[in-house]
């Protein structure tokens, strides 16, 4: 396995497209190109864009040599043995950076979050966070803060409970010595608007956390030929349609998947009936904002 700690230091070379260098926050201080060389498991010349991030690699060797966890070691990356053999991978959890100081090149103190093309980056000293879409601005020129509120908020959660879990370190207060995180915009321990859903499942369907007359609400039917919904989709969605006989769980399969949505937009389902239809069958949406 080949790769860096780092971006290139800017008085030496040039990271472009990327922004920034060594001891950055950006894409240019964090981003690292992996050569992984293991013939006859990995294929020769084939590339792969999905990021992956150092503390991988242990679960990953483990995984590849037949080795357990040792007992009470929390794992904090994920295995990548699917990835390599080309097989389906999906993140289990968003990726988190967290850079608690300055550095000697000149970058602040910052912690970020990747979730697919999404990265949500906190500046410690100016309180400021920055949003970017990486496939579309891998410069990372366009703050798109003021535009993307939902995914915002949904992101700050995601970042201060990842640095929760790491059991991080963060800046202090100079007046008080006092640690000082991020504070996420919504959590799942709140319910503003009192109706029942937290205001982090709100803020995912597209809903007002703030208004109780505000919630995702999917209209169904059924006659003898099947069973029928639908909602109104929002945009940049994704929902998973699934389904289950007995409501226990690991007994959800999916039936269907909408989206991710480009713009607001009806969304139909519908399960036809057949000879060898289950008597009983539950349907659950699943929601979430890739």
């Amino acid at each position: 396995v080949f790769t860096a700690d780092n971006g290139g230091l800017l008085s030496y070379t040039s990271n472009r497209p990327l922004r920034d260098g060594k001891g950055g926050s950006y894409e240019g201080g964090i981003r690292e190109p992996w050569v992984f060389w293991w013939p006859g498991k990995i294929s020769a010349g084939t590339t792969n864009p999905e990021p992956i991030v150092s503390h991988d690699l242990f679960p990953t060797i483990l995984s590849q040599v037949g080795i357990a966890p040792p007992d009470g070691h929390e794992i904090n990356g994920q295995d990548l043995s699917p990835l390599l053999a080309g097989q389906p991978f999906e993140r289990e959890t968003p990726i988190v950076f967290h850079y608690p100081h300055w550095s000697p090149q000149g970058g602040f103190p910052y912690s970020a979050v990747r979730q697919g093309d999404w990265k949500l980056l906190y500046d410690y000293p100016n309180a400021a966070w920055e949003l970017y879409n990486l496939a579309n601005d891998v410069g990372e020129t366009t703050n798109l803060i003021g535009s993307e509120a939902d995914r915002h908020a949904v992101l700050s959660w995601a970042l201060a409970n990842g640095l929760e879990e790491l059991d991080a370190n963060y800046p202090r207060n100079l007046g008080t010595l006092a640690e000082e995180p991020p504070t996420p915009l919504v959590s799942p321990e709140n319910d503003q608007d009192g109706d029942g859903r937290d205001d982090l499942q709100e803020t995912i369907e597209g809903t007002d956390p703030n208004d109780a007359q505000s919630f995702f609400s999917p209209d169904t039917s059924a006659n003898p030929s099947g069973f029928f919904m639908s909602w109104s989709g929002m945009a940049g969605r994704r929902y998973q349609l699934e389904a289950s006989e007995t409501l226990t769980d690991g007994s959800w399969d999916l039936m269907e998947t909408f989206g991710p949505l480009a713009t607001n937009e009806p969304v139909f389902f519908e399960d036809l009936f057949s000879p060898v239809s289950p008597p009983t069958r539950f349907y659950r949406i699943v929601t979430d904002l890739p």
